[in-house]
């Protein structure tokens, strides 16, 4: 308890000081210290007896306190007040003085800008004032320049007006003086040149007359002598003869005798021989004879007896497959009893369950074996063929898939003058569309020149272009072309001159009928009914796969199935179905081509033989028919794609068919239709889709002879009478740099030096061997696997060499040639040297440049 009490009156203690404190230093600051702490001692003494005492005066400081502390606040916050309100008294006061300070620096300022305008426009007007009467002073002392200058002038025109007039008076005399003298002095060198050429001449009539009488003389003596001479040789040389003669008649007369003597000896003994060799012959045959139908017999005995061996094994075997058949079947009969046993009565379920035994199934036998192991075997071989020929092929197809994006890369769209869009291809194919309707349309031009003597190419005076080429047996091919290079006709002029009209492809102008009312689009669509087919369509469409020789040939020389009632244009049957069906065809379905390839294997050349036979039948009885050969494809990729494709496998038969099996190629003409057409109605890759046709269209044709030579009467002219083409042929060598040299880097070895001379100067270098040359092609192409190249065929020029054959050749082309990380792309320019070889030409010297890369 004593411990309790000490505590509090420790805390009280304590809390008394720290109220004196506190009362000291903020609410009483006039209580001394000493009181204040003698106090707060004699309270913390007598603590225990005046506790109630101190709570009720601790209250009261407490409040006094409390009202001290309110009072203290409310003037802290008046006097903030006033601070406040002061400041912004003498804010306001600033700003007004800082107002005014702006003012009047604003209107200093603005008087200041004034007095300078002032300045400024009176300096302006005075420097005004002085320009004018500078430009006057300056007006005036020109003008009295240009007035004395005009009056000096005057003066020296004047001058040199008379000077010339007197110059001109004095050189007019010196010149008649001179003329005067110049014809005295001619007119006395003719005089003295007459009389000596009268002179002479008679001098010269002299002098000939005595030569020509000593001449005549000394003739009339050598021509006696001769004559003597020339009657004492022939009497000699008679005699001679006579002599020689009859030598030579009696040598002939021993020469037969002994001939016929040998002869006679020779036959006989040949015929000895003969009839020995026949004997002995007749003898061995008799012989092998017997030795062959004995073999024959024997091997007919082994092979019935293997036969009758193989028929008694297969028996067997059938016997034993039916058997085990046969025992399988009595097996699962026997289980389905069995299950259905069960299923009918549990117990005997359960029984059959335990009891029931596995079945085997019966053992392959070895025959099995062996015609199992013997199947794959054989379609192990068949496969490896196939992967033979596809390797052997691979690269080609390679080359050919690289042409046609190379193909469909070098594209140019142009708009066509009557409307339309016109893709042009680099080998001179352009697709034209109008409307919903594309056609392909190709100079076959290329295709007659192969393997031709010569080419010559001319212009007409009317824009279009004559194209003549000469065979090696003479006969020449002459197409006729109209200004924007459509084909208008083609004429055959043999060797003896005689003039075979193949077609005429101008426009013609069809009266008003329905039937030939023209399409929107193209001038030569027309609207034609299908034909009605009553005959068999096996011999409407001939399949050349499965079909003799007579069945082509006959579908090939057959009549139209409907009359044709009107010549045709060779434009209006190539793009017109209806009219097209009217004649029988002939699917060469022998011809297979791989997606997106126009390639053809050499092993698939013989498949064109029977065709081929029946067209040189045809055309040897009728040398003027005229076939189409339709190229088609199926629906897989673009139509601009599949229609070039077409054209291309077209040509590519049309080729073999006169290159490998002489076909005149000027009889044939090809079209390219793409999907139209399909066999088989899918969009896969449908082999029997990618197919070419051929039928004969000459009963439809249009061969105006008569008109023809009246319109084209110099269709074979002098080089005179047209501007003529003084090189070879450009469009040859346009066709060999874009088609064989830009495809260089893709060719073989062998193909390249093909292509280049044995020594080619090649950038700079002089005499560079091929082998070099080759080596850098490839390591173009390794460092450059992608390549595009364009040719500007406005920049394609062609100069004539310094030896006959030789070319030289330069032009622009845009390059796009991309490697595994980088891409270059630009214009260059590339001159090459080419000698004509044959057929084709070779590069003799090779240069160019980089122009410009973007």
């Amino acid at each position: 308890m004593s411990k309790l009490i000490q505590t509090t009156g420790h805390r009280r203690r304590v809390l008394s000081l720290v109220a004196v404190a506190w009362c000291a230093t903020f609410g009483y600051p006039n209580m001394a210290g000493p009181s204040l702490v003698i106090s707060a001692a004699h309270a913390g003494a007598n603590a225990p007896a005046v506790d109630s005492a101190r709570a009720a005066k601790r209250a009261a400081k407490q409040k006094a306190a409390a009202e001290q502390r309110a009072a203290q606040k409310a003037q802290r916050k008046a006097a903030k007040a006033a601070q406040k309100a002061a400041a912004q008294e003498k804010k306001a006061a600033a700003n007004a003085q800082r107002a005014a300070k702006q003012k009047a620096a604003a209107e200093r300022k603005a008087a200041q800008q004034e007095k300078r305008r002032a300045a400024q426009d009176e300096a302006r007007a005075a420097k005004q004032e002085r320009d004018a009467a500078r430009k006057a002073a300056e007006e005036a002392k020109r003008a009295a320049r240009q007035q004395a200058a005009e009056e000096r002038n005057a003066a020296q025109k004047a001058k040199r007006k008379a000077a010339q007039d007197a110059a001109r008076a004095a050189k007019q005399e010196k010149a008649a003086a001179r003329r005067a003298a110049a014809e005295a002095k001619r007119a006395a060198r003719q005089q003295a040149t007459e009389e000596r050429n009268a002179a002479q001449k008679a001098k010269r009539k002299a002098a000939q007359d005595a030569a020509r009488a000593v001449k005549q003389e000394k003739a009339a003596t050598r021509r006696a002598a001769a004559e003597e001479e020339r009657a004492a040789r022939q009497q000699a040389a008679a005699e001679r003869n006579a002599e020689q003669k009859a030598k030579r008649k009696a040598a002939q007369d021993a020469a037969r005798a002994a001939k016929q003597e040998k002869a006679a000896a020779r036959r006989a003994a040949a015929e000895a021989k003969r009839a020995a060799r026949q004997q002995a012959a007749a003898e061995r045959n008799a012989e092998q004879k017997a030795k062959r139908k004995a073999a024959q017999d024997a091997k007919r005995d082994a092979k019935q007896e293997k036969a009758a061996a193989r028929r008694a094994a297969a028996e067997e075997e059938r016997a034993a497959r039916q058997q085990a058949a046969e025992e399988r079947k009595a097996a699962q009969q026997a289980k389905r009893r069995a299950a259905r046993q069960r299923q009918t009565n549990p117990a005997v379920r359960s029984n059959t369950v335990r009891d029931a035994a596995p079945t085997q199934a019966p053992r392959a036998t070895d025959q099995d074996r062996r015609i199992r192991n013997r199947d794959v075997t054989q379609r192990n071989r068949a496969q490896r063929r196939r992967d033979r020929q596809r390797q052997s092929t691979q690269p080609i197809r390679r080359a050919q898939d690289q042409r046609l994006d190379r193909i469909r890369a070098q594209r140019r769209r142009k708009r066509a003058v009557n409307g339309g869009t016109i893709l042009q291809e680099p080998d001179g194919r352009s697709i034209v569309r109008r409307g919903r309707r594309s056609i392909i349309r190709s100079q076959d031009s290329n295709r007659i020149r192969r393997r031709a003597r010569s080419a010559r190419s001319a212009l007409r005076r009317d824009g279009g272009r004559v194209s003549t080429v000469t065979r090696r047996n003479g006969t020449k091919i002459v197409s006729v072309f109209d200004r924007n290079g459509n084909l208008v006709r083609r004429v055959r002029r043999g060797p003896r001159g005689r003039k075979v009209v193949l077609f005429d492809n101008r426009p013609v102008q069809r009266h008003r009928h329905r039937k030939y009312r023209r399409r929107s689009g193209f001038p030569f669509l027309l609207e034609l009914a299908a034909p009605v087919i009553t005959i068999p369509l096996a011999k409407y469409i001939v399949d050349a796969r499965y079909s003799h020789y007579d069945d082509i040939y006959y579908a090939l020389d057959a009549p139209p199935i409907e009359d044709v009632d009107a010549a045709y244009t060779l434009d209006e049957v190539r793009y017109n179905h209806a009219l097209r069906a009217r004649m029988r065809r002939v699917d060469i379905n022998t011809i297979n081509f791989d997606t997106g390839s126009w390639h053809i294997d050499e092993y698939q050349f013989d498949k064109l033989s029977s065709i081929a036979r029946a067209l040189k039948r045809i055309l040897k009885d009728r040398p003027d028919e005229v076939f189409l050969i339709e190229g088609h494809t199926d629906a897989i990729g673009s139509d601009d794609d599949n229609l070039s494709l077409s054209d291309r496998r077209a040509e590519s038969v049309a080729i073999i068919l006169s290159e490998e099996f002489d076909v005149p190629p000027e009889n044939l003409t090809t079209q390219g239709y793409g999907e139209q057409f399909l066999k088989v109605r899918t969009y896969r890759a449908e082999r029997k889709n990618r197919r070419v046709s051929i039928r004969r269209i000459t009963p439809m044709l249009r061969r105006d002879k008569a008109k023809y030579e009246d319109d084209y009467a110099d269709l074979d002219p002098e080089p005179t009478e047209y501007q003529a083409d003084p090189y070879f042929d450009r469009d040859r060598l346009f066709e060999f740099v874009n088609d064989r040299y830009f495809v260089s880097y893709d060719l073989s070895s062998t193909a390249m030096r093909d292509l280049y001379a044995s020594r080619v100067d090649h950038f700079g270098k002089r005499n560079v061997p091929i082998s070099d040359v080759i080596r850098d092609k490839q390591n173009y192409y390794n460092r450059w696997p992608y390549r595009t190249y364009e040719i500007d065929r406005n920049t394609f020029r062609v100069d004539p060499g310094d030896q006959p054959g030789l070319y030289d050749v330069s032009f622009e082309y845009t390059f796009d040639v991309r490697g595994s990380s980088r891409r270059s792309r630009g214009r260059g320019v590339t001159q090459l040297t080419l000698r004509q070889a044959g057929r084709t030409f070779q590069i003799e010297s090779e240069g160019g440049k980089v122009l410009d890369r973007f």
